[in-house]
């Protein structure tokens, strides 16, 4: 079923429960739930999700820090609006990395 993002309210955090996971979730306007998925880094521990944009296409675009099992790294994922991964980044300098905002320029461009 295809989705009108821009009628969306996105939210993006943390579930906790013993670790943490990041839960994006999409309502309607009139705050009707429309759909969520979850994410769960490679460390399954503590991750977050920082914040959250849309493109031009009504992709979704989820950034923050998932730990690895050593540290934490920065990670971007684009997902269609039914939550499927369209492309997945992590990045890791050997320390804790992490994003904290996400920009989505008029050319489509993840910043």
């Amino acid at each position: 079923m295809e989705k009108n993002i821009y009628r969306f309210l996105l939210i993006v955090g943390c579930v906790y429960l013993y670790l943490s996971s990041v839960s994006t979730t999409a309502h309607a306007l009139e705050l009707i739930y429309l759909g969520s998925t979850t994410y769960n880094g490679a460390g399954n521990d503590m991750d977050y999700g920082e914040a959250v944009a849309t493109d031009q296409n009504g992709n979704i675009i989820v950034t923050g820090d998932a730990y690895n099992g050593t540290n934490s790294d920065m990670y971007t994922i684009k997902y269609d609006q039914n939550f499927n991964i369209i492309a997945a980044f992590a990045f890791d300098e050997g320390h804790s990395e992490g994003g904290r905002d996400v920009i989505v320029d008029n050319e489509g461009n993840i910043i």
